[in-house]
């Protein structure tokens, strides 16, 4: 029993540090592929030494876990070995004062004392197991925290599968804080956007524009009210159904380290070739795609890196567009480009958002004019709604909006 003690102990004593090493090396490699994303910044800001110091900091906490698990893994050897010899001894002290005693003859003395030397060996082979056993627990737990991981958003358990999009997408009384904030993003929105419509969502930033997007493909749920498509609370539908109907231009541009076919179709094998450069041309993205070495096999490497931001964002909304969504969410999707390739992207917005509904948020007055209806939210409300023409009438937060952003540029002259 001393040397069982003795292994459990120290097996749980090499858990715990095995457990705390692995945390820190993720940390260790978090806060290295910051600095590689951030290079330039910490070239330019001269930030090496800063930089440096904060990788070095990181790696010495993991060196001082890893000491220990170190110290805990070699410290068993010799303390079982102890406990192991401490018991011989003491068992022969014993077993020898009742053969003194006549309770024990020699004979089962020999006996025992060679059953006792039979079981050391597998005892030493035991504890270096169960110091293997116990690191490989404290591994397999963190990947088992992750698989075991609830999603924040559960889908109903009678989850309806949603029919394409065929009236209208509307916000009812709809309310949101994000999970542990005390204070709402959102308060009382309600409006409704018919199909075939664009509504352009308006306001400084910080007002709530992209939160309210975020509810849609629900990436969250509201805190209060109701998204409803066609009627159906999205909190009833099927993810799949949901989704599978939205294409989404985010206002940072995520791409993955694959040739621009497989961004462009997002993983999906079931998108022919034909779909894939019709989206590309309707983002005016398949001219400069052609001039590639490798055309639609071309490998932009991490994030786009070899691609402008231009290029980046056209592949994005090519991406939005291949899976001919019955809903389309635009946020500031035409931040990155020139205005002669902003104009392009607007003509076939133009053409592919027929028959769909089109949610954008946007800081061009392009966009903006051509929208049916136009939210302007303040600090998560909306407070104007209306087209152009009307909110400007109003002279309200949309026209102090329009007069700071919008005015001099050439679409409001043109207007």
């Amino acid at each position: 029993p001393p040397v069982i003690g003795v292994i459990v102990q120290l097996g749980r004593h090499v858990k715990k540090n095995v457990r705390r090493s692995l945390e820190r090396v993720a940390t260790v490699a978090s806060v290295a592929q910051e600095s590689f994303r951030g290079i330039m910044i910490i070239k330019a800001f001269r930030m090496e030494e800063h930089q440096t110091a904060r990788v070095l900091g990181e790696l010495e906490r993991l060196r001082k876990y890893m000491k220990r698990m170190i110290r805990a893994d070699v410290a068993v050897g010799p303390l079982s070995e102890f406990v192991m010899a401490l018991g011989v001894v003491v068992f022969m002290l014993l077993s020898g004062k009742r053969v003194q005693e006549g309770l024990m003859d020699g004979g089962d003395l020999v006996i025992l004392y060679f059953a006792l030397a039979a079981m050391l060996d597998p005892m030493r082979k035991l504890t270096s197991v169960n110091n293997a056993i116990q690191g490989s627990i404290a591994s397999a737990e963190r990947v088992f925290d992750f698989i075991d991981a609830r999603p924040d958003l559960a889908e109903a358990h009678d989850a309806v599968a949603l029919p394409r999009l065929g009236e209208s997408l509307e916000f009812d009384r709809v309310h949101f804080a994000y999970p542990g904030a005390e204070d709402e993003v959102l308060h009382d929105v309600s409006f409704g956007v018919p199909k075939g419509s664009m509504a352009a969502l308006v306001g400084f930033s910080g007002a709530g524009k992209t939160t309210l997007a975020k509810l849609v493909p629900r990436f969250y749920d509201p805190t209060r009210g109701r998204v409803l498509l066609d009627g159906i609370d999205l909190r009833a539908a099927s993810l799949k159904s949901l989704r599978d109907q939205i294409g989404l231009v985010t206002q940072e541009t995520i791409l993955f380290d694959e040739s621009i076919r497989e961004n462009i179709a997002c993983g999906c094998q079931d998108y022919t070739d034909e779909q894939i450069r019709r989206a590309a041309t309707i983002a005016h993205a398949h001219d400069f795609i052609e001039r590639l070495p490798h055309g639609y096999d071309s490998r932009i490497g991490e994030g786009g890196g070899t691609l402008s931001g231009g290029q980046r964002q056209r592949i994005a909304i090519a991406r939005a567009l291949v899976k001919d969504p019955s809903i389309l969410i635009l946020d500031e999707a035409t931040s990155n480009l020139d205005t002669e390739s902003e104009r392009a992207i607007q003509r076939a917005i133009e053409e592919s958002i027929v028959g769909r509904t089109t949610i954008v948020i946007a800081h061009r007055l392009s966009t903006i004019l051509r929208a049916d209806q136009i939210i302007v939210l303040d600090k998560g409300a909306i407070v104007e709604q209306g087209t152009h023409a009307e909110l400007v009438r109003q002279n309200g937060l949309y026209s102090r909006l329009y007069e700071v952003q919008f005015a001099s540029t050439p679409e409001a002259a043109q207007e």
